[in-house]
């Protein structure tokens, strides 16, 4: 029996990403040194993910960032063979004792410490110059400048 289950859902909804078998992937988060499992299953672009922990503890906030990068490199490598632009979601996890957290993805929400940096940093941007020869007669003349078919 899973230890954490996972899930959330690929962006756009329409692309209707689906996996015929689950994906099995083995891992070790490297600070807290602990071992998973990871069972991946995408079905009409919704994902759910099976995690048993095999060695050590992790809390949730870590083993979630450590399955979106795992499911981040499925999705991303799918985008890419299929020439689509794909983003994941990951909406909430349940684990073994049936407790759920959800997490909340809206970028709305997040407050903006300086709203002006976006245009300081425009302001100190170098300024980007073209330059062409002067072409005086298409400015002196505009009549002879259309193009005439025959």
């Amino acid at each position: 029996m899973a230890d954490y289950v996972f899930v959330g859902r690929i962006l756009p909804e329409d692309s209707d990403v689906s996996l015929k078998h689950p994906i099995i992937i083995g891992a070790q988060e490297i600070t807290s040194h602990c071992v998973f499992e990871t069972s991946i299953s995408i079905e009409h672009s919704h994902i759910s993910i099976e995690v048993t922990v095999n060695t050590g503890q992790i809390d949730v906030l870590t083993l979630r960032n450590s399955v979106r990068n795992i499911v981040r490199t499925i999705t991303d490598s799918i985008g890419f063979v299929h020439v689509m632009a794909l983003d994941l979601e990951m909406n909430a996890v349940i684990d073994a004792q049936g407790n759920r957290t959800t997490y909340d993805n809206s970028t709305s929400r997040t407050p903006c410490l300086n709203p002006c940096a976006a245009r300081k940093f425009l302001f100190r941007m170098p300024e980007i110059r073209f330059y062409a020869p002067p072409l005086p007669h298409l400015c002196a003349h505009p009549e002879k400048n259309r193009v005439r078919f025959s």
